[in-house]
């Protein structure tokens, strides 16, 4: 039969008994073949917060970024006008990136942490990308503003990012909030102090005869 005549081509009894074994044993090598495969597959998945980097393990997403799904072939970077406070990495959630506050910004994807908006701007509403600057007869005094404040009557900020405003000098005049540029008291009128919204009229027998006085004077006599 054809056992015998396999025998007989190989002549050694024991090299056919091997090879005789190893097809018999054929179908259970393929079992566990496919058994490794399907640990090997496990040992791949991503837990949430980490994303596979190669065909070993998993790695951390970074700060900034998040993995919300087992699943996941790469990490997500928070949006502009958010940034990840915590946790350091590992992220696992969408939620885990804030908004940044008013007068607060954050202009890149991943960031870590909100910037201040400096002195002389501005930053209205949660969520901002870039800071706004406060525009001439307003101000921003300290650093994280969400609003730039009008410089009172009698003062002015003459130029955009004022820190503060400064009083119109004597014989000048601002008489509205939020004004840019003082103006010169006119003949016949007095701004005797700094700082003043409106000049005052000189006083009976008293005169002034140009513009921008700071007192009123005397009339001389017989006049």
């Amino acid at each position: 039969n054809w056992l015998q005549r396999c025998r007989m081509s190989f002549g050694n009894a024991s090299k056919f008994r091997r090879l005789q074994d190893h097809a018999v044993d054929a179908p259970k090598r393929r079992k566990r073949s496919k058994r490794n495969t399907l640990r090997a597959s496990r040992r791949l998945r991503a837990v949430p917060g980490s994303q596979p980097r190669c065909t070993a393990s998993c790695s951390d997403c970074a700060g900034g970024q998040y993995a919300d799904s087992p699943s996941a072939t790469q990490c997500t970077s928070c949006e502009p006008g958010f940034a990840m406070l915590s946790p350091v990495a590992g992220s696992q959630q969408s939620s885990d990136c804030d908004e940044c506050q008013a007068g607060y910004i954050s202009n890149e994807y991943a960031a870590t942490e909100c910037t201040i908006c400096t002195a002389g701007q501005f930053a209205a509403t949660a969520g901002n990308t870039d800071c706004q600057i406060c525009l001439r007869g307003q101000y921003a005094e300290a650093d994280g503003a969400a609003a730039c404040t009008n410089c009172t009557a009698g003062s002015i900020a003459a130029g955009n990012m004022a820190t503060n405003c400064d009083n119109c000098t004597a014989g000048r005049y601002a008489d509205a909030d939020g004004a840019y540029a003082c103006n010169d008291c006119p003949r016949g009128q007095h701004a005797a102090a700094v700082g003043m919204p409106l000049c005052v009229n000189c006083a009976a027998g008293r005169i002034s005869s140009a513009s921008r006085a700071t007192e009123c004077t005397a009339c001389t006599s017989g006049r």
